[in-house]
Formats: C-alpha cells, sequence, structure tokens
C-alpha cells in the first residue's frame, strides 16, 4: 500500500481506497465523483444489479473469513515464556 501511495504521489495520481464496506453503488459513485466526472447511471440498470450483488458476496465472503481468523487466533493456546 505505501507503493502505491508513493507512486501516485510521484505520478499526481489521485489514490482511492475503498474498504469492503464501501462497495456499494451509492458509496463508490460518491467517492469517485469527487474525482472523475460520472455520467448519470440508475440504481436499477441491470449491471448495477450485478455489481452490488457481487460486492455483497464479497463484503459477506470477507466478514466470514475475518471470523474465521478470530476464532483461530482466540482458540490459540499462549504458551507461557521460557524462563
Amino acid at each position: 500500500d505505501r507503493m502505491k501511495q508513493e507512486i501516485s504521489k510521484r505520478l499526481d495520481i489521485a489514490l482511492v481506497t475503498l474498504r469492503p464496506e464501501d462497495l456499494t453503488f451509492k458509496r463508490i459513485k460518491e467517492v469517485l465523483g469527487r474525482f472523475l466526472p460520472l455520467r448519470p447511471v440508475s440504481a436499477t440498470e441491470p449491471i448495477i444489479a450485478f455489481l452490488e450483488r457481487k460486492s455483497r458476496e464479497y463484503r459477506e465472503a470477507i466478514g466470514r473469513a475475518l471470523r474465521r481468523r478470530r476464532r483461530v487466533k482466540d482458540a490459540t493456546p499462549v504458551h507461557a515464556k521460557a524462563s
């Protein structure tokens, strides 16, 4: 991520970082609209519905992975330090 930041700064390109919770039509349009001219797009267009569905699936998968990681971390025994 630091490399992306340095390259974009050097090239004077805005680096937009989106998190899983940002992956909605409304939020992406809001964020990118600050940097790019956007044509009018209806949230009811089939491609938008498809992208919303895929984004939701991705967010759900990330949530499951994070919960699994927490469970594994919580289940890992803490070993006493050797003297």
